[in-house]
C-alpha cells in the first residue's frame, strides 16, 4: 500500500483534531500515519479497515498452512489419528505428573 503523504499528521493535530483525522481516513478508505517529531509512531485507521486487514491477514496465514499440510501429505509426511491421538494421550499423561 502507497502511503499518501496527504495523510501523515503531527500528533498535535490528532490531540486537537482527532475526528477531522478520523474523517480522513475513512475519506481515503486508508490509514492517517501519526507523527512525534518527524517520525512515525502511530497509524489510525477505520474500525472496518482495520478489521478487514485482520482478516486478510488471518486467511493469508490460514491458506499458507493448507499450503503446507498439502505438501506433508505429497511427501508422505502423515500420521494416523489413531498414532496423534496416542501422542496426544501421552503427553497429557506426562504433564498429569
Amino acid at each position: 500500500m502507497l502511503i499518501n503523504l496527504k495523510t501523515i499528521r503531527p500528533i498535535t493535530e490528532l490531540r486537537s483534531q482527532a475526528n477531522k483525522l478520523f474523517k480522513l481516513s475513512e475519506k481515503n478508505d486508508g490509514p492517517v500515519i501519526i507523527t512525534q517529531n518527524g517520525v512515525a509512531v502511530g497509524v489510525l485507521m477505520a474500525a472496518d479497515v482495520y478489521q478487514e486487514m485482520v482478516l486478510k491477514s488471518e486467511e493469508d496465514e490460514l491458506l499458507k498452512l493448507m499450503d503446507e499440510a498439502e505438501e506433508d501429505i505429497k511427501h508422505g509426511r502423515v500420521h494416523s489419528i489413531d498414532e496423534v491421538k496416542k501422542e496426544i494421550f501421552t503427553v497429557l499423561a506426562r504433564k498429569k505428573k
